[in-house]
């Protein structure tokens, strides 16, 4: 309702994401808890790495064809020596579900406005980017949108 009346929606991190149907996830995270420090105390550093990225479900503000994914810190790498960028293009090549996906590096911020939409730099080098497969040879293709500050 608040975006159907003009109201700015905006966030950073899971807070970018969740306006889209879906988002790339470090929920899994064995340290992603309340009492993160009894984690890291109780489990070794094989088990603290030992997650994977996952596909949540978003609130579905931001309309998409199909099921885009937001990838927020699409140029990091989690505590299990994975980057999102790389996770994300195998979820894209593996799941049917998952046609494309929109990956926000930290520094930047993705502005859509009705269907226009824009990338924005924080940092002069950080941006969007657009992750799809092509149907005809199922080749994973990222491509950055041209910030603008």
């Amino acid at each position: 309702e608040a975006a159907a009346n003009g109201t700015v929606l905006c966030g950073g991190s899971a807070g970018a994401g969740c306006w889209f149907t879906s988002m790339h996830s470090d929920s899994l995270r064995p340290d992603n808890v309340k009492h993160s420090q009894v984690v890291k105390n109780e489990m070794d550093d094989e088990d603290l790495t030992d997650w994977d990225y996952v596909k949540i479900s978003g609130l579905g503000i931001i309309p998409t064809p199909g099921n885009i994914m937001a990838v927020p810190h699409f140029d990091r790498t989690g505590s299990n020596t994975r980057s999102r960028s790389e996770a994300a293009e195998e979820m894209v090549a593996c799941n049917s579900d998952v046609p494309a996906a929109i990956g926000i590096d930290n520094n930047a911020a993705l502005v859509v406005e009705g269907d226009k939409v824009m990338a924005v730099s924080g940092d002069g080098e950080a941006t969007v980017h657009i992750v799809f497969k092509d149907e005809g040879t199922r080749e994973i293709t990222t491509s950055p949108m041209n910030p603008t500050d």
